[in-house]
């Protein structure tokens, strides 16, 4: 028995060595990686479940890009459809209301107030009560709004695609004429025979008064995806787009692309929580939360590592109180304080002389909780696979939360900078090394990692 302990000892010892060497331990991929999310509707702010959504294709995009694959981030603009032209005609009803005019914001459109000085800036450049021009500065308007509040979220996009280039390049009737074998007419209107491949049943791609459906501008776009080239295409669709899934894969299979690589994700809703209950949630009338509101009271590395404590699939209850907690009750705040207090003593071992720890004797690390310590940093590898095989960010976000729990344990119970500069050096060692992987989970979240708090 002792044999086999100390080979697992030199084993755990060689493997945090060459956590120096290599990133951490992770096998290097190779691969392209498209990762499309929030795409919300250009018709008003981001809300909170979109930013969930933002927070979620984010990490997934850092966390490909550090294993080596070249990830990339997608946001599509629906801005061909009836949405942009009621955002239009709410415009105008807008601009009635600041010309001391009667009103009506129309059926289905955007009674938001958010539109109110979108409208006295489309007034003041144009003087002119036309549909089109309000349709195309209203989207123009809140694409710029909403590239700001993810900005503010610290999530950059590499791409952004505009729904009307697929009418441009006559990429949509593209779409219908390749699934020509495939239609029938009823009742004015052209179905897609979906049920064929997959679907519950035919859907319909052009209606009785010539309008394409959504479905076809979707596979278009979705073509496109597959024309350059990915080898792996993930898309993040918010709680109402459960229904689209099999439509969009089977109008694809129909068209012949590879629905293998395809991906497509669920992010639930968002229930946001304090003291005195839970904050209600609604788009009708105009009221919803957004996530600029959320960032006005919360902290932004709060939200993040709040957002990804769910899998996305799980609806998640958002407790406002315990995210502006400066505490060690809040998980966030518990976790960076860990990477702070390694960095203070990293500090203090400078000043007692102690300048690098490359060479320190790891054999000397026999205690229960500096083992349990090793153990756990060697998890890391683990951990990543799952986020990037798995698509389970989760994951990473607790098991940073335990690794600062076996931490805190650790250093509860052993001075790390002591006389004994042989011990002083191996705990260095251990500890610098936590402090590499904490701040290497926290940065894969989009989160800060503080030298002092």
């Amino acid at each position: 028995g002792y044999l086999n302990f100390k080979l697992k000892s030199d084993f755990i010892y060689r493997e945090l060595r060459s956590y120096y060497q290599s990133n951490f331990g992770t096998k290097p991929k190779s691969g392209r990686v498209l990762i499309e999310f929030v795409s919300v509707n250009p018709t008003g702010p981001i809300n909170i479940v979109n930013g969930r959504a933002a927070a979620l294709g984010d990490v997934l995009k850092r966390t490909f890009n550090f294993v080596g694959y070249q990830a990339e981030s997608e946001y599509y603009i629906n801005d061909a459809g009836r949405q942009a032209e009621l955002l239009g005609l709410s415009i105008l009803a807008r601009v009635d209301q600041l010309e001391g005019k009667e009103f009506k914001i129309p059926e289905d459109g955007y009674p938001g107030e958010y539109l109110i000085p979108v409208a006295q800036k489309y007034w003041e450049l144009y003087r002119k009560r036309d549909l089109t021009t309000a349709r195309d500065f209203g989207v123009t308007e809140m694409v710029k709004m909403q590239k700001a509040t993810l900005s503010r979220f610290n999530v950059i996009f590499d791409h952004w695609i505009s729904e009307r280039f697929f009418y441009r390049e006559g990429r949509v009737a593209e779409v219908v004429e390749r699934l020509k074998p495939y239609l029938f007419e009823k009742d004015g209107a052209i179905w897609f025979r979906a049920d064929k491949f997959g679907d519950e049943k035919p859907r319909v791609l052009k209606t009785s008064d010539g309008r394409y459906t959504y479905l076809v501008p979707d596979l278009a776009y979705h073509l496109y995806k597959f024309e350059r080239g990915y080898d792996l295409i993930i898309n993040i669709w918010g709680p109402d787009h459960h229904g689209y899934i099999s439509k969009i894969k089977a109008g694809l299979k129909a068209l012949g692309a590879e629905v293998k690589k395809l991906t497509i994700l669920i992010v639930q809703q968002v229930n946001l929580k304090s003291r005195d209950g839970k904050v209600a949630m609604s788009k009708r009338g105009g009221k919803f939360i957004t996530l600029d509101a959320l960032l006005d009271d919360i902290p932004l590395d709060a939200i993040r590592f709040f957002f990804l404590m769910r899998s996305p699939s799980q609806p998640l209850d958002f407790d406002l109180d315990l995210a502006k907690e400066r505490s060690q009750k809040n998980p966030v705040y518990y976790v960076q304080y860990a990477h702070a207090r390694i960095c203070s003593i990293l500090r203090f071992a400078k000043q007692e002389g102690h300048y690098g720890w490359d060479d320190a004797d790891l054999g000397l690390l026999n205690k229960p909780e500096e083992r349990d310590l090793m153990i756990e940093l060697l998890k890391f590898p683990d951990i990543i696979l799952a986020v990037v095989n798995k698509l389970e960010p989760q994951k990473l976000v607790y098991y940073l939360i335990d690794l600062a729990t076996t931490f805190h344990h650790f250093y509860e119970r052993h001075r790390v900078v002591s006389e004994d500069r042989a011990m002083s050096r191996a705990r260095l060692y251990l500890v610098d090394t936590l402090r590499k992987v904490i701040s290497k989970g926290l940065d894969l979240l989009g989160v800060s990692a503080p030298q002092e708090m």
